[in-house]
């Protein structure tokens, strides 16, 4: 995939630190994420300044909403994309 400056994307570990830190993720939108992600439930994207607005002041208008988010987010975390997981997916894939 590629970013709004037409370079290749993938979801990169900073992604993954901050939904174990049970945060709410704001990130700019690539398709790796949506293997990853349920946008919109356990993260939210952009794809431009304006939309990142947006989606920043709705947030922070809405306390339950963010905590829905970052828990959702940690829960698929939890689930997906530990340390432990990341690694038997590799050994499987090389297997």
């Amino acid at each position: 995939s590629k970013n709004s400056t037409g370079i290749g994307t993938q979801a990169k570990a900073r992604v993954f630190e901050v939904v174990a830190a049970q945060a709410v993720l704001v990130t700019e939108y690539n398709d790796d994420l949506e293997n990853n992600f349920s946008i919109g439930e356990e993260i939210i994207v952009f794809a431009n300044k304006d939309r990142m607005l947006r989606e920043v002041t709705a947030l922070l208008g809405d306390e339950e909403k963010c905590a829905s988010i970052a828990a959702a987010g940690y829960t698929r975390y939890l689930k997906d994309h530990t340390s432990v997981h990341r690694l038997s997916t590799l050994l499987k894939e090389i297997a």
